[in-house]
């Protein structure tokens, strides 16, 4: 119990599992190493943070013609460096036409520091003001995209930046991760009350966003009820939509999800692009 107690960053955040993945993106099987290898003109971004650390990255753009296209900023999973989110990011860039800002949290890859619920929540906000004052995009087109734990940092972030966001794309996220703790095995739901320390409570924050949401969410994660009630929980968003992938997990929903994932994505984006919505008055953004 003291080593979950006190340990339980490093069994959160697998930024350095080097028996399963590789610590640095050059260090990957081809294909993932850089975005030229999905011929993504890219280029290697440095995002400096509240806290004093730098945050390596990839922006993938489309060139001389970069501010005709929206930009989504992804936020990662728990695991891996961002080199393993390049099949994602080239199925969406090639077909959908979107600049990607892809960073990873700190401790991941070549980013400064240890991640940590309060670290990553920083690391959020640095990564969203990088976008924001990125004067090569459209900076009324930005969306905000996050699988898995990267949903719950990306409703963070989403918190104090809705009137520089047009929307948010949740996918297989959970409702907080007292809940994913539950889902895990029975020992961990019976020791979670006693250890745990990272809340990531996003469905006591989804109710507080104003801006449209999109939620993508496999059927075979322990996440399609958490995502469906975080749906009804978003009461004051502009606009909701829901894409169930049948046979979808937490690795492959995108490829499982074919043509009818890239179509959500790309009627998201068209609805939302040109609404206005006033952003909600938030008095007290729930911290923990």
């Amino acid at each position: 119990m003291v080593a979950l107690y006190f340990g339980q960053d490093l069994l959160i955040y697998q930024n350095n599992l080097d028996y399963v993945y590789e610590e640095y993106p050059e260090e990957n099987q081809e294909g993932k190493r850089n975005p030229q290898e999905k011929n993504m003109p890219y280029e290697d971004i440095l995002v400096p943070t509240e806290d004093g650390l730098k945050l390596a990255g990839w922006f993938i753009h489309h060139e001389k013609d970069t501010k005709n296209h929206p930009t989504l900023v992804y936020f990662q999973e728990n695991y891996g460096n961002i080199g393993y989110r390049l099949a994602w990011a080239e199925n969406i860039y090639q077909n959908l036409g979107v600049n990607i800002v892809l960073v990873g949290y700190r401790g991941y890859g070549h980013s400064q520091g240890d991640p940590s619920e309060a670290g990553i929540q920083t690391d959020a906000q640095a990564i969203i003001d990088w976008t924001v004052a990125n004067k090569n995009i459209n900076q009324d087109q930005i969306y905000l995209f996050g699988n898995v734990l990267g949903g719950a940092v990306a409703v963070y972030g989403a918190l104090d930046n809705q009137e520089s966001i047009k929307g948010i794309i949740l996918q297989n996220t959970f409702l907080n991760l007292a809940n994913a703790v539950d889902d895990t095995n029975w020992l961990f739901r019976l020791l979670r009350p006693l250890i745990l320390t990272n809340y990531w409570p996003t469905d006591e924050r989804i109710d507080k966003i104003s801006v449209p949401i999109l939620f993508i969410s496999g059927t075979n994660t322990k996440t399609n009820d958490d995502m469906h009630q975080l749906q009804d929980l978003a009461v004051n968003s502009a606009y909701t939509d829901f894409l169930e992938v049948p046979e979808g997990d937490k690795k492959n929903t995108w490829r499982v999800g074919g043509k009818s994932y890239l179509l959500a994505i790309d009627e998201f984006i068209l609805k939302t692009r040109t609404m206005f919505y006033v952003p909600l008055e938030i008095e007290e953004v729930v911290a923990r």
